[in-house]
């Protein structure tokens, strides 16, 4: 007989409701997931698989899972990025700022740090180095020249490092397995602000040095293979309200 599940992510847990084609008559099964707050949670028809991504101030992220309508659950935070990054600065003068960082994320199955430089230095009055991105999971913070052309257009080239890794499909060729990307993006950037909060940024580049693998569930490189240059193309839009 065709079931109706409505899933109920709430504070409390995740909470199982049941009916038949009707709606008229309700069974509620919960709180699942240990009391972890719900944030979303989805039913996987063609598994028959509930999951439900769950964050705890306590326990941190993670997605629970179960293959029986509830009767049983497994907590995975494989898959899921999460760390901590910090620094010290040195202000020199108006226009030199500098400093070291280092940062720590568990990202698929490892543990990443690595060290990077912070810098904010106005070499001359249109001329600045700076840190383009922020440190996060995939790398540092890169480095990037900027010249300021007229007051609303800025043009530069910058370089970063990054390493990225991401789970592959339960049922592909390599189950459970892992990917990895790294590479060295070079890009050229170019910025309009129209006004002191809007601001469009336009980016075109190229990846070198980059490296594609395929671990096993375990991080074992099953195969590992470099690729030629890619170009990338980015556009952003920013208002600061």
């Amino acid at each position: 007989m065709a079931r109706v599940i409505v899933l109920a992510g709430t504070r409390k847990g995740c909470f199982l409701l049941e009916s038949d084609v009707d709606r008229r008559e309700w069974s509620v099964r919960g709180p699942f997931c240990e009391g972890w707050p719900v944030y979303h949670a989805v039913h996987d028809a063609e598994t028959d698989t509930i999951y439900a991504a769950a964050a705890s101030e306590w326990h941190g992220a993670g997605v629970w899972r179960s293959a029986d309508r509830g009767e049983t659950w497994e907590l995975s935070s494989e898959g899921l990025s999460y760390g901590a990054v910090v620094g010290a600065i040195y202000t020199y003068s108006k226009t030199l700022t500098v400093g070291v960082g280092a940062a720590a994320f568990r990202q698929v199955n490892r543990t990443q740090v690595f060290p990077f430089v912070i810098v904010n230095w106005q070499i001359t009055d249109k001329l600045l180095l700076s840190n383009p991105l922020e440190a996060g999971p995939t790398g540092g913070p890169g480095v990037e020249l900027t010249y300021e052309i007229s007051e609303p257009w800025d043009v530069g080239i910058g370089v970063a490092f990054r390493d990225t890794r991401f789970r592959l499909r339960r049922d592909g060729p390599t189950p459970n397995g892992i990917g990895q990307d790294k590479g060295v993006p070079i890009f050229a950037h170019l910025a309009f602000s129209p006004s002191q909060a809007l601001t469009f940024d336009f980016y075109a580049g190229a990846i070198v040095g980059g490296n594609m693998r395929v671990l096993d569930s375990n991080g074992a490189t099953l195969s590992s293979s470099d690729y030629s240059t890619q170009p990338v193309l980015g556009i952003r839009a920013s208002y600061a309200f």
